[in-house]
């Protein structure tokens, strides 16, 4: 009999601990994901604003994280010219859409630059490499 009434007890406690620690796994898992998101959406951002030769905080106003994800998949499958030409469709468009929106941006897009190293982008134009 007291040993039916531990074991009893002993449940009544394992799941009352259960039900006080759940909000906080919960609530933790969630601010977990929600870091890897904020990750992801930072990584995204700076491949698209790298890529494109935008300002920092552009990349977010110019083209979504599922449009990114397409352009580098259809670019994986491309040959270098190809590539030029998909670059230089999507910098037009990024280009009006920019245009709509008031963002001022390069005219030519990455990979566009002019032999003296003039192209307008981040780079360090040419010098001495």
């Amino acid at each position: 009999m007291k040993n039916n009434l531990f074991i009893r007890q002993f449940k009544f406690l394992i799941v009352a601990a259960l039900l006080f620690a759940l909000p906080f796994i919960v609530v933790s898992t969630g601010f977990a994901k929600d870091e890897v998101k904020t990750q992801e959406q930072a990584q995204w951002q700076q491949q698209v604003e790298e890529s494109f030769n935008l300002r920092q905080g552009l990349a977010q106003k110019l083209m979504t994280q599922k449009e990114w994800r397409e352009h580098q998949r259809k670019m994986k499958q491309m040959t270098s010219q190809q590539r030029l030409e998909y670059r230089k469709q999507i910098h037009e468009r990024m280009m009006e859409r920019a245009k709509k929106r008031g963002i001022d941006m390069p005219q030519e897009p990455t990979g566009q630059r002019r032999r003296d190293g003039s192209g307008g982008g981040r780079g360090g134009g040419g010098r001495g490499r």
